[in-house]
């Protein structure tokens, strides 16, 4: 496509992703991956304030420009070699993303520090309230002694002496840092939103970047995109400008999905089909409704876009379909949808939809 001019050959390039195969590091060297992912995402972070497309200008007086120190600005030359290389960094940081943490929801206490030592000493104390003598209880019912497990006056001090601790402090901050420093959600707000750029090789780097996200964290991915997948799909008139920049929306998404469906990786990853159904997620389905609706209305025959999004709106069907083996394409669309993008693709075909009883004529294609 016009959009995604061809690179030059990258060996280093072929070689790095050759390794980061499913088969290859991703599933024999878990540790290596664990330990390699902070380390790519912290240096793409850092590079990405050097390629960064939209700079923030220093509108401010010349008195406080002058105290601040001067950065230097790098040459063109310069420019293209940081992009080329930041963009397999970011492409090799989507093959090492791990998948975000489900967040457990207690209701037993607010008390974020809770252990396995405070289940136990929960549950030692309601065997105590349980193993009450009844000499105990007043006149009432009232308990008028009890002594309390000696284990939570040690849990007590336990907890004072740790929470005083300096070192524990200072352990407690370096892991909320460590772990903050390199999220999954911080590289997908970096890297998603560049879909809108409109530097085109910064913004076909994060395209073939989310392209290559991996099988376990596509699922993450694919709820960054879910806005701009239902924008894309939106068929509401509006102003040209607004127009363009939502016809070029489209096709940085289809893009998008079609390079995730070459690479396989909807095939193997658990979000894709539902359980019960065997049947693709709705968020897939709603695109491929919404897709097809909007390519069926269009009416404009010379806008280059719709012909690209047109393009790569079949190889995605295609690629995608080829990631499932066969006897899973029964129940992968409904009867209705297969139908339909059949008769959309025909009605695409030219002449060579005549057998089938259409009759298009060739600028329609």
């Amino acid at each position: 496509a016009a959009s995604s001019p061809q690179l030059p050959f990258d060996p280093w390039a072929t070689c790095l992703f050759g390794l980061l195969e499913r088969q290859n590091v991703l599933q024999q060297c878990p540790s290596a991956v664990a330990q390699a992912w902070p380390i790519c995402f912290t240096r793409l972070n850092a590079l990405y304030s050097v390629i960064d497309p939209t700079p923030v200008s220093d509108n401010r007086a010349s008195l406080l420009r002058s105290s601040a120190p001067t950065k230097k600005v790098p040459t063109e030359s310069q420019k293209d070699s940081y992009l080329r290389l930041w963009r397999n960094q970011v492409a090799c940081a989507m093959r090492l993303v791990p998948q975000i943490p489900s967040v457990a929801v207690r209701c037993a206490s607010p008390d974020l520090s809770l252990s396995l030592q405070d289940q136990s000493d929960s549950r030692s104390l309601s065997d105590s309230l349980d193993n009450i003598p009844s000499n105990v209880f007043g006149p009432e019912g009232i308990v008028t002694r009890f002594t309390l497990p000696l284990s939570y006056g040690r849990k007590e001090a336990r907890q004072k002496r740790l929470g005083s601790s300096p070192d524990s402090l200072n352990a407690d901050r370096s892991d909320k840092s460590a772990m903050g420093s390199a999220s999954p959600q911080a590289l997908y707000k970096l890297v998603v939103p560049l879909l809108r750029c409109e530097v085109v090789d910064v913004r076909d780097a994060a395209v073939n970047a989310l392209g290559l996200i991996n099988h376990d964290a596509l699922k993450d991915l694919m709820e960054e995109l879910v806005v701009y997948i239902r924008e894309a799909v939106d068929c509401k008139q509006e102003n040209m400008r607004r127009r363009r920049r939502r016809d070029a929306l489209r096709l940085q998404v289809v893009r998008v999905l079609e390079k995730i469906a070459e690479n396989g990786t909807f095939g193997v990853s658990t979000c894709v089909l539902e359980r019960d159904t065997m049947s693709l997620h709705p968020t897939f389905v709603l695109y491929i409704s919404g897709a097809m609706g909007y390519l069926t209305s269009e009416t404009d025959k010379d806008n280059l876009s719709i012909r690209e999004v047109k393009a790569h709106f079949c190889n995605f069907i295609r690629k995608m379909i080829k990631n499932f083996p066969l006897e899973a394409c029964a129940t992968l669309l409904s009867r209705v949808l297969k139908r339909n993008l059949f008769n959309l693709f025909a009605a695409w075909c030219g002449s060579f939809s005549k057998p089938l009883g259409y009759t298009m004529q060739s600028d329609h294609t």
